[in-house]
């Protein structure tokens, strides 16, 4: 009388038992979950999920679209649910643009982009961005330049009243004589902001040179209306002023004719009192 081993037989039987609960479990889940309202979330009109017969009781979902990227929703303020936008991908001008914001903030030297351990750190972060040379970055930080300041004209042109202006001039040692001019005024959000306008050389430190210069700026900048104007206690600085009010009152840009135009620095006047 044949037969198998009665102890293969209970393990075979107990096995298919365990089968048939998962099964039984799988579908009462199943049917809970179409008793369910429908999915709310915006992901679940790019994802379907799977029915657990096909992930061993796991929950799965596949994408619709092949691929996450540029359909997940913003997650703005409360009540702002019909807010959406696109998932920023990978730029080369957004990246080479951070560079250029990196070097200029940071007041780093462009042959940093050539170091061999910043680029294996550039290429960590996002292996498919090539980092630029040298010669590139400092291309692309004139033109971040010009950018900028296409824009700061055009809000000085149409929201700034005035702007107090900080000069200085000085000899390098090589002998080269630079001037350096920057604007000080108050933004529309009441918050006292500083930009430099030009640095530039300049052929010698008499005052109407240095007048000159201002002028030219100020022209290319298309400011007209100028509150004070800070400058050291040189005497060359004195013909400048003279220059600067006489060719800013025909513009009708000076407060009180430019009698208060001339502010004189406080840290020079300490430093001469210092040295005498």
């Amino acid at each position: 009388m044949g037969g198998g081993d009665p102890s293969s037989i209970a393990v075979q039987s107990n096995e298919d038992n365990k089968a048939m609960d998962i099964e039984h479990k799988v579908a009462a889940v199943e049917g809970q979950q179409a008793t369910r309202k429908g999915k709310k979330s915006y992901v679940w009109t790019h994802f379907k999920q799977l029915p657990f017969s096909e992930t061993n009781g796991e929950h799965k979902a596949k994408c619709k679209n092949g691929t996450l990227h540029g359909y997940m929703p913003k997650v703005g303020e409360e009540g702002e649910a019909d807010k959406t936008f696109k998932v920023n991908g990978y730029s080369v001008q957004d990246c080479r643009k951070e560079m250029a914001e990196f070097i200029i903030l940071d007041e780093q030297p462009f042959k940093v982009v050539e170091g061999i351990e910043f680029r294996k750190m550039i290429n960590r972060f996002e292996p498919r961005f090539t980092v630029p040379s040298r010669m590139t970055m400092s291309r692309d930080c004139f033109q971040l330049y010009l950018d900028e300041k296409k824009k700061l004209k055009a809000w000085l042109a149409k929201s700034c009243a005035r702007v107090c202006l900080t000069s200085d001039c000085w000899t390098s040692n090589q002998n080269f004589s630079y001037m350096s001019l920057t604007a000080h005024f108050v933004d529309d959000e009441w918050k006292l902001q500083k930009i430099i306008l030009n640095f530039c050389l300049i052929k010698n430190h008499k005052g109407e040179t240095i007048g000159r210069e201002i002028e030219t700026c100020l022209r290319e900048w298309r400011i007209e209306k100028v509150f004070t104007i800070t400058l050291d206690n040189a005497s060359s600085n004195d013909g400048a002023i003279t220059y600067l009010q006489r060719k800013l009152a025909a513009r009708c840009g000076l407060v009180c004719k430019g009698k208060y135009l001339q502010m004189r620095c406080c840290a020079h006047i300490l430093n001469l009192i210092v040295n005498e």
